[in-house]
């Protein structure tokens, strides 16, 4: 049996790109990702997760099979919301390489600067 590659593009999520420094006092960039902005869970293993979605949508260009939405309880949104929910990334069942990022959301990140992260 193959395998699926794919790619997810973490700018989709509404966040913010950090700067700060590690222990040993290193710049390092990172990605702030809000939980409940992004309706994300925690799971009782206190892991947080994303439901999505992969759906055909073929387009050999990019080397891609399906695409990614996040994926709601019926009842969440309207179809009309739900149509302008961002496109996460792609996957390619045919196990290639390659692939293009999801279109960059419009509303840009804001910069953030932390010191003392855990890592």
């Amino acid at each position: 049996m193959g395998h699926i590659r794919g790619k997810l593009d973490l700018s989709q999520f509404k966040h913010s790109l950090l700067t700060g420094k590690n222990k040993e006092g290193k710049a390092i960039k990172g990605i702030f990702i809000p939980i409940d902005e992004n309706f994300l869970f925690k799971g009782k293993n206190g892991n947080i997760y994303f439901d999505f979605i992969g759906f055909d949508a073929p387009k050999p260009e990019f080397k891609q099979t399906h695409s990614i939405k996040q994926s709601f309880a019926k009842d969440k949104f309207t179809k009309e919301e739900l149509s302008k929910m961002p496109f996460f990334g792609s996957l390619d069942a045919a196990g290639t390489t390659g692939g293009e990022a999801a279109p960059q959301r419009t509303d840009a990140p804001m910069e953030m600067n932390v010191d003392d992260l855990p890592f």
